[in-house]
């Protein structure tokens, strides 16, 4: 009886399968991207933040099995070997062992009140998000869909603030939380916008900046990102927000400097030049705007200074109170 029909037949059904469980992979992965910085669900007496929590671990959880299930398909293990998994690996366990002791383990398993972010359960998702998308995103196609479908999301996200921040009324909600939440990402975001706009330029195959129509949204969202930030940043006029800004671009610098003859535009220095020097500035002067935005109540930093190093005292400097739990 020849069994080699069957063994190829059973192979190229694996191959198949394989290839739809990566297809899957990138779907939920990307869906991730581009959602949770948008989700919500209004009208909802559940709070954003958990529902974040919920949609991100759902769709982190979704993407890794479909991952794993590649792999199944196939009968195949495959791993990439890479230095920077050790201090994910160890800020995980770190994590673990720090809940295990937590002085409120259920706060510190799942996050609460706001905090859902801090919890264990949360840093675990990034975990399966940054352990997915090292062996997932190995193609200048997939990474161009990434970064775009990321720059895409801050776009919409800045028109929802906009409309927020003339009329708070309007919709009832920045769908990120806070006035100060809202505006430390549309930061970040503006920041990697800035790095993604000094390769639109580049010719090579490999660059991972949208070409043709895409490419214009692309821009019209970095732009939009930026100028919302900035107008959160002079409306709150919170030091931390001016000073994250600040070394968020530092960093930029740094790497770009390292790297220059990779970027031999100068033009594309424009716009983090701006927010570095609107930054500085802002960060001595008084902000003309107010009244905007609803009003936030945080602590100074001397005090959460203060709080933080009582709690590691009391507790233990090693793995302190528990996560969440400040």
């Amino acid at each position: 009886m020849n069994t080699a029909l069957p063994r190829e037949a059973s192979k190229k059904h694996g191959r198949d399968l394989s290839v739809f469980y990566k297809y899957v992979t990138a779907f939920a992965f990307l869906s991730l991207v581009f959602l949770i910085p948008l989700f919500a669900l209004p009208g909802s007496a559940i709070d954003i933040e958990l529902q974040k929590q919920t949609a991100f671990l759902v769709l982190a959880s979704f993407s890794f099995v479909a991952w794993l299930g590649s792999m199944v398909a196939t009968k195949t293990i495959s791993f990439k070997k890479s230095w920077a998994f050790i201090p994910v690996l160890f800020f995980l366990v770190s994590a673990g062992i720090s809940t295990l002791l937590s002085i409120a383990p259920h706060t510190s398993l799942l996050g609460y009140g706001g905090q859902e972010y801090t919890s264990f359960l949360s840093l675990l998702g990034f975990g399966l998000f940054f352990f997915v998308g090292v062996h997932l995103f190995s193609s200048v196609r997939l990474a161009q869909r990434l970064w775009f479908l990321l720059i895409l999301s801050g776009g919409l996200l800045s028109i929802v603030n906009l409309i927020y921040f003339f009329d708070p009324q309007l919709l009832g909600t920045n769908l990120i939380g806070t006035p100060i939440a809202a505006t430390l990402v549309l930061s970040v975001l503006a920041i990697l916008g800035s790095s993604l706009w000094l390769v639109a330029d580049t010719d090579s195959e490999t660059t991972i900046f949208p070409k043709g129509l895409w490419g214009y949204v692309t821009l019209i969202s970095i732009l939009l990102t930026a100028a919302t930030a900035l107008l959160y940043l002079i409306e709150i006029d919170f030091n931390a927000l001016w000073v994250s800004l600040l070394v968020g671009l530092i960093v930029f610098f740094i790497f770009t400097l390292l790297r220059a003859q990779e970027f031999p535009s100068m033009s594309y220095f424009v716009l983090p030049m701006l927010l570095f020097v609107v930054s500085l500035l802002f960060l001595f002067l008084p902000s003309p705007l107010s009244g905007h935005l609803p009003t936030e109540v945080t602590l100074q930093f001397g005090v959460s200074t203060e709080i933080a190093a009582g709690a590691l005292f009391e507790h233990g400097w090693l793995f302190g109170s528990g996560l969440g739990t400040y």
